[in-house]
């Protein structure tokens, strides 16, 4: 554990720390940036893969896995690190999961779900007001 010299300070979460002072911080910011938008691009744009490994899930999870694990990983020398990996299987299983549930709907359950998705559950509980 290391020693720390000094006040410690509890910051608010919505509190950022920019370091200003390093010389290349603007290109690392813009490098962030097109990283973010190139996961962004690769797993909302819509795509037929994606689109036909989704609906055949949980049968496509290995694939539909691989898939994601393209789209998270940025385009460079590390494709396949660890924090990547681990990612996108909790990812994966959650849209196993959640496709498998969202097959075994009933009709009522499937009426609910248009409604809340159509109308927000928090209008419907009106709690807006």
């Amino acid at each position: 554990m290391p020693q720390i010299l000094g006040r410690i300070l509890i910051l608010p979460e919505k509190y950022y720390i920019i370091h200003l002072w390093d010389r290349f911080w603007f290109r690392k910011i813009a490098r962030y940036a097109r990283i973010q938008a190139l996961q962004y691009f690769k797993l909302n744009h819509p795509s037929k893969i994606r689109r036909a490994l989704w609906s055949l899930l949980p049968v496509s999870s290995i694939p539909y896995y691989f898939y994601l694990l393209y789209a998270y990983s940025p385009r460079g020398k590390k494709i396949f690190n660890l924090e990547a990996v681990m990612y996108t299987i909790g990812n994966m299983l959650y849209d196993s999961l959640l496709f498998t549930l969202m097959k075994l709907r009933s009709k009522k359950q499937r009426e609910i779900a248009k409604l809340i998705s159509e109308k927000g559950f928090i209008q419907l509980l009106k709690l807006d007001e």
